[in-house]
């Protein structure tokens, strides 16, 4: 586990050289930052955790903090059967 800044200045506009770095380094990172969240980075483990939603839950935090302007954005901040929708048609 490792603590980063998802706000920093440096980063935020252009997140790819932090992004690359925890895949490297910490692939489940954790932040304080933004009120606290995990960080997945790798696809497999991103993976995992879409096929489980029942481990996994977005309903009672978002996957991104909560900021007051942000609203939900279906489908990251839903789960099932709400998402499913909006899955079915990203889904290749």
């Amino acid at each position: 586990m490792q603590d980063f800044d998802a706000a920093a200045p440096e980063t935020f506009d252009s997140p790819h050289g932090l992004h690359r770095d925890l895949r490297a380094r910490c692939p489940v990172a954790h932040t304080d930052a933004l009120g606290g969240f995990w960080a997945l980075t790798k696809h497999k483990d991103i993976e995992a955790v879409l096929a489980d939603p029942a481990t996994y839950v977005t309903s009672v935090q978002n996957v991104v903090p909560k900021v007051a302007f942000s609203g939900r954005r279906p489908p990251l901040h839903l789960d099932p059967p709400e998402h499913t929708p909006y899955r079915a048609a990203l889904n290749p």
